[in-house]
């Protein structure tokens, strides 16, 4: 069965396009603490006369709130500081004077109450709080961890769009979590990637066997990493838009809202102790409001060891390597077309395991027209298709729709094909730029272009039970299927004399029909089939 589902698996670079007004925020923030929070109010301890000294220099408050564990016996058994840069969530300040700001965060009884002051925030107010947090709780920020509060005035003054106007509900605390990565403000017309380190505070290893990317039709991608245990500390915490260095593991990604079911007995791997690594590119089509930008991922875990094989994720980027394959399109209305490799010593990635795949997909901007990929032999030639972007599915020698780049389509093999990494993958994709930049090169903008190839396997299919869905890769390229569509007969001619079997599945992977073959032709009565498409295997 091929489910028509865009997931890859690539990093993306700088993008920065929003106007950022301030090199530092905490002075703002600061003066709303001092407007608003007195040493009788802002409390840290049970004791109404405990306090979080939110009196004194800009310097002296900061230095008594980032970072800096809380008195509360709960908020402190819980890991929260009073400030953790990156995460509004375990800021326990933020936590008291949210007074239902953010739905998800909700005071426990230990935590005591809300503080009495913060009933006099504004909306406005908190988000420039937690907009601080997010961005990294910098007292001196740069223009790479700074955010434009001018955006989040317009948006409270006047309305804007909400990219999740409601929160998705979060998968059953036995069975997951959710994490929410947001919101983060887009300027009108205007475009935003951050990347975001997150701590899932996994004490011990898990697997990963299901992924829900929830997020808005404005979304460009969502990715979702892991660094290497111990990886993340040479990264800075809250949002960076610098996307040169990257988390080193893969595990899904998605150009909209998406649910990722491994196939049985299968799963991501995470350490005890990892973290993750978000990836959130929006585009705001407004030119009159800004856009709230926010993606929820409920994550499905289960214990480490319960899956029988290790599900792994790579995607492999094309056209780089000088001089004559560079990502290069001239706005002629010429179609310029781009091959690159992906086996043992290609690069930038090199294949360095035998494969088992069970997906495979494409991701190109704009201007990309056509995407295939093919089977590569050792002597450096073209073997079989294994997939065409234009086609639905990605069937090779499929139904042709055209290249829907925001839409490319997945396809999933069962059983999994089998990929020596001496032979590996060779994968093209062509362009036709009509628009007004000339040339458009590699990049990351939605202006740019992007040549990438993406796969998920397993080293080994020793315990795997079969999905019930049909290997596309064996459909015969030599097979003339007529007429297609077709409404009461349906006729197959091959090329050859064949004996064997003609087998017919629907999109669920259902076998329909069975047919022996003896001849280089057969026909099928299709006139009491539901209207859908329909998947063959020679």
């Amino acid at each position: 069965m091929c489910v028509r589902r865009i997931l890859f698996t690539a990093g993306c670079l700088l993008i920065g396009l929003a106007s950022f007004a301030q090199s530092s925020n905490y002075s703002k923030v600061y003066r709303i603490f001092k407007t608003n929070c007195t040493n009788t109010s802002c409390h840290d301890k049970v004791s109404p006369t405990g306090n979080m000294s939110l009196e004194g220099t800009e310097s002296e408050v900061y230095n008594n709130l980032v970072g800096v564990t809380p008195t509360n016996s709960y908020a402190d058994s819980m890991g929260y500081s009073r400030i953790n840069p990156g995460d509004p969530h375990t800021s326990f300040l933020f936590r008291k004077i949210n007074q239902g700001f953010d739905a998800h965060i909700i005071l426990d009884t230990q935590e005591v109450d809300p503080m009495p002051s913060a009933i006099n925030l504004t909306d406005e107010e908190k988000e420039t709080i937690r907009q601080w947090i997010l961005h990294g709780a910098m007292q001196n920020g740069t223009s790479l961890n700074s955010f434009d509060t001018l955006l989040i005035q317009d948006y409270y003054t006047n309305g804007g769009v909400e990219s999740m106007p409601t929160a998705p509900p979060a998968p059953d605390s036995a069975d997951g979590f959710q994490i929410h990565m947001g919101p983060f403000f887009v300027a009108k017309g205007q475009e935003l990637e951050y990347y975001l380190k997150y701590d899932p505070k996994l004490s011990t290893a898990t697997e990963i066997y299901r992924v829900d990317m929830l997020m808005g039709g404005f979304s460009h991608h969502f990715i979702l990493n892991r660094f290497k245990v111990g990886e993340e500390s040479s990264f800075s915490d809250g949002y960076r838009r610098n996307g040169s260095s990257l988390s080193s593991v893969g595990i899904t990604s998605a150009q909209f809202a998406d649910t990722m079911i491994l196939p049985a007995k299968t799963a991501f791997y995470i350490p005890a102790n990892s973290w993750f690594d978000l990836n959130s590119h929006y585009i705001n089509f407004s030119s009159t409001q800004v856009l709230k930008a926010e993606v929820y991922i409920n994550i499905y875990t289960q214990d480490a060891g319960t899956a029988v094989q290790i599900m792994y994720s790579t995607g492999q980027t094309g056209a780089l390597d000088p001089p004559s394959n560079i990502l290069y399109v001239p706005n002629d209305g010429n179609t310029y077309t781009f091959e690159d490799e992906f086996y043992q010593g290609s690069y930038p990635i090199s294949l360095n395991n035998d494969i088992y795949v069970w997906r495979m997909t494409s991701h190109t901007h704009q201007w990309g027209t056509d995407f295939q990929i093919f089977r590569r032999n050792t002597d450096d030639t073209r073997g079989v298709m294994l997939y065409d972007g234009a086609n639905i599915d990605g069937i090779p020698n499929g139904t042709s729709v055209g290249f829907d780049y925001a839409h490319p389509p997945t396809l999933i093999f069962d059983p999994f094909i089998f990929i020596p990494k001496n032979e590996g993958f060779i994968f093209e994709a062509s362009y036709v730029n009509t628009g007004n930049i000339n040339p458009v090169t590699w990049g990351a903008t939605s202006e740019d272009e992007r040549f990438i190839m993406g796969i998920f396997y397993v080293l080994d299919t020793t315990g795997l039970s079969a999905l019930g869905i049909p290997k596309a890769i064996e459909i015969s390229h030599n097979t003339t299927v007529y007429p297609n569509p077709a409404e009461s007969t349906i006729y197959f001619d091959f090329e050859e004399f064949l004996v064997g079997t003609l087998s017919i599945y629907n999109a669920f992977g259902t076998l329909i029909d069975e047919f022996a073959l003896k001849n280089d032709f057969a026909k099928m009565d299709v006139s009491n089939l539901a209207t859908g498409v329909y998947v063959y295997i020679v």
